[in-house]
């Protein structure tokens, strides 16, 4: 038996009183506890790996992991070619990290879509420069996101129950409206010079409705509709 968290209001005595609960059922049960791994009440503890951190709400990577995770990516930096299981095992790594970081998720697709071109384990496989670029984003933006993801909901919330919706259209531009506040802005002629995609244009509207009105959904998982 293992890993046992408890979780207590502020400015009370419940976390006290459960842990010392706990301690009267081990020593009752004649199971012994380590101490160094037993910590008294705080708002900021590493658990499972992960630091939680109930002030601020925030999931982070605790630094011992994000080095060890630095070290094994720049392992990779001269290779050109390597097996299954080695791309398999640095998958894992940055994989675990999405558990605090849930946006490097889409900067893994590249590493393990390699690794699944073989069946056998030992084949050696050619890493592409997509492959290095997921790395890449990795090295530069671990420092930078991590201890940025909340605690979130459990269930996603659908946009348009927050009375939230967003568009976009051709040469018109992007607009969005949430709870009575609303934008609307024409498209640049940088932007109509370039005729991007309909999934890029759709894109912009959320992005900016993110900007501005983002703070007031912090927590939530939310989803958008498009009519691309």
């Amino acid at each position: 038996m293992d890993d046992f968290l408890f979780v207590g209001l502020p400015n009370s005595a419940q976390c006290d009183e459960m842990l010392a609960y706990m301690k009267a059922i081990c020593a009752d049960l004649g199971l012994p506890l380590v101490p160094e791994k037993t910590d008294n009440p705080t708002t900021k503890l590493d658990f499972l790996g992960v630091t939680l951190d109930t002030v601020n709400l925030t999931l982070s990577v605790p630094d011992g992991k994000v080095q060890e995770l630095n070290e094994c990516l720049s392992t990779f930096d001269n290779r050109r070619k390597d097996t299954k299981r080695e791309i398999f095992s640095l998958a894992g790594k940055p994989s675990w990290c999405t558990k605090c970081i849930p946006a490097g998720r889409i900067f893994m697709r590249r590493v393990v879509d390699i690794a699944m071109k073989s069946r056998r384990l030992d084949h050696s496989l050619k890493l592409s420069p997509g492959f290095f670029d997921d790395l890449r984003w990795w090295k530069n933006f671990l420092p930078l996101w991590n201890g940025k993801a909340s605690f979130l909901e459990l269930y996603w919330t659908e946009a348009q129950s927050l009375d939230l919706y967003t568009d976009a259209a051709g040469s018109i531009g992007r607009g969005g409206f949430w709870a009575g506040k609303w934008f609307q802005i024409l498209w640049p002629t940088w932007v109509t010079s370039l005729n991007p995609p309909i999934a890029w244009t759709e894109m912009v509207p959320v992005l900016f409705a993110c900007f501005l009105w983002g703070s007031a959904w912090s927590g939530k998982r939310i989803t958008f509709h498009s009519d691309n």
